[in-house]
């Protein structure tokens, strides 16, 4: 009877483990660089304003659950030399995976939720760079942590959330005159939608 009782559990567990896929996407709240005016030059940043890509979560019993996000951001800047005026566009592709433990709190369609956990991102298809400013951490990782309201409309589940991500050290510097870095303090507005 006892083993009976402990598969009927374990059977339960398993049951309630879907998998859902979707995307997730929406805006940064922040700059990915801070920039000032130096004596050489001035940087001015390019970056897009939004972010996307794919996700996936291992939905666990008791609201719980394991979400991996591949989020994608074109970024880039501009260098104007002060002397002769030459300017220089610089442009790279960032993916952050977000790795992020979620509890999804409150019973009903509408549920708010906390996340946290690790992000992991990646510099890729950086353009020549001739300008003092460098790729000095690749990749980079930082602790993420966010909140949201989770809606559950049949089987599709839509996330609005913001998240904040505090980067471990800073992907780019100008090491001789401390006019552009990384913005190491992140936040983004996001949506999923996942099924």
């Amino acid at each position: 009877m006892r083993s009976l009782f402990l598969l009927c559990v374990i059977a339960g567990c398993a049951s309630a483990q879907a998998v859902s896929i979707g995307v997730r996407g929406g805006v940064p709240i922040t700059d990915f660089f801070n920039t000032v005016q130096g004596r050489q030059g001035s940087y001015a940043t390019n970056t897009d304003r939004w972010t996307v890509g794919p996700t996936v979560a291992l939905n666990l019993p008791l609201g719980f659950s394991v979400q991996l996000d591949a989020l994608y951001r074109r970024l880039g800047w501009d260098y104007t030399q002060v002397t002769g005026g030459t300017v220089q566009t610089v442009s790279a592709d960032s993916w952050q995976f977000p790795l992020l433990a979620k509890w999804a709190f409150l019973p009903g369609p509408v549920k708010p939720f906390v996340e946290g956990g690790a992000s992991f991102q990646k510099i890729s298809r950086l353009s020549q760079i001739t300008a003092p400013a460098r790729l000095v951490n690749d990749p980079t990782v930082g602790f993420t942590f966010g909140a949201g309201i989770q809606l559950k409309i049949h089987k599709v589940r839509i996330e609005p959330e913001f998240r904040y991500t505090r980067w471990g050290s800073e992907a780019f510097q100008d090491p001789l005159n401390s006019v552009l870095s990384t913005n190491r303090n992140q936040g983004d507005f996001l949506v999923g939608i996942t099924f």
